[in-house]
């Protein structure tokens, strides 16, 4: 899959510039073996997998090349958005 440009419903703030777009590289197996998958599959009875907020968190860090704190200002709508493109990596539909 082809890196996505994510449109951000509330921009965020790296320093002085504002964000309203991020574009997400798509992950590499090396990405994979550093973070972790960034859902866990088959946790919850009922539930094919569970999204790892902590891990997906560490991929947007580190695809977007923003750091955590810049990362930690994403509002919740955007954030599930974001689980959508990950989702697409990953060749899974959202829980």
């Amino acid at each position: 899959m082809n890196d996505v440009t994510f449109n951000l419903r509330t921009p965020i703030k790296h320093g002085t510039e504002e964000i309203g777009v991020l574009t997400v590289k798509a992950p590499t197996l090396k990405t994979i073996r550093k973070i972790g998958l960034p859902f866990r599959f088959g946790v919850v009875a009922g539930s094919e997998f569970e999204i790892d907020a902590e891990r997906l968190a560490r991929y947007l860090s580190e695809l977007c090349a923003l750091p955590p704190s810049t990362i930690d200002q994403i509002s919740a709508t955007d954030f599930v958005g974001l689980t959508q493109v990950f989702s697409g990596f990953f060749g899974q539909s959202p829980a």
